[in-house]
């Protein structure tokens, strides 16, 4: 993180200034001197030109925990025209869900949003293919839909309403 300049960081006697005691608090550090900063006695903070600049390292969560997290508050979020309250909780959907896939890298990816419960699980058209069925990666996700009488690809779908609209057009002469 790029820090201020020494001139405003440190004051005549080489003591932190406002500006340096904040930045220096934004990275959790006691206010060194300047002296120290010069001698390189302070972990993670270095002189680059006149600027002071702090190495902060964060431990990394894994992608499955931060989507565990993430997802139920994206899917809250995406907006819609005109959305539904979900029974008596305090979820506003454009549809009630029954169900959600969530996986990465094959694995499943575990959260809850209302009563529902991420898995791999899915289902096909309700007529036509209502039976439960497994996505074991997300790679097979759309040909396993398809396969199931459901049309994932928004383009494809619209192609194939228009051809059937071609198709009765010529049939009926119209």
């Amino acid at each position: 993180r790029k820090g201020p300049a020494l001139s405003a960081a440190f004051d005549e006697k080489g003591q932190a200034t406002k500006a340096g005691s904040g930045f220096f608090r934004s990275i959790d550090l006691t206010p060194p001197s300047l002296e120290q900063i010069k001698q390189s006695k302070v972990t993670g903070v270095e002189l680059r030109g006149d600027h002071l600049f702090a190495t902060i390292e964060k431990k990394g969560v894994s992608t499955r925990a931060l989507l565990a997290a993430e997802l139920p508050k994206l899917i809250l979020r995406l907006d819609f025209p005109k959305k539904m309250r979900w029974s008596t909780l305090d979820i506003e959907y454009a549809r009630p869900s029954r169900w959600i896939v969530a996986l990465y890298d094959g694995e499943e990816i575990p959260f809850g949003l209302g009563p529902l419960v991420s898995g791999r699980v899915s289902y096909g058209h309700r007529q036509l293919s209502p039976d439960p069925f497994e996505i074991a990666t997300p790679g097979e996700y759309v040909e396993k839909l398809k396969s199931h009488h459901v049309m994932v690809d928004i383009q494809e779908r619209k192609t194939s309403i228009l051809e059937q609209i071609d198709q009765i057009e010529r049939e009926h002469d119209l």
